[in-house]
């Protein structure tokens, strides 16, 4: 449970220009809204029920495109 200062002197850099990293987005943010038809109100409280649905995925290849660091000078 102690903090961890041996890497008190890392640091890094990265490089968006020749980043690997994709964003596949299958399915855009959207909200499907009841009706009256659909059982969209909770009989028991007059709750109105609404679903948010949306699909993606975030894929990193290498990390070429990212430099650390241990501060000390050592390769």
């Amino acid at each position: 449970g102690a903090p961890d200062t041996t890497k008190r002197h890392f640091w890094g850099l990265a490089s968006s220009m020749i980043s690997d990293a994709h964003l596949g987005v299958w399915e855009a943010p959207h909200m499907k809204n009841p009706t009256d038809l659909n059982a969209g109100e909770e009989f028991s409280t007059d709750d109105w029920n609404f679903g948010v649905r949306g699909g993606y995925g975030i894929g990193i290849v290498t990390g070429r495109w990212i430099k650390m660091s241990s501060g000390d000078a050592a390769q």
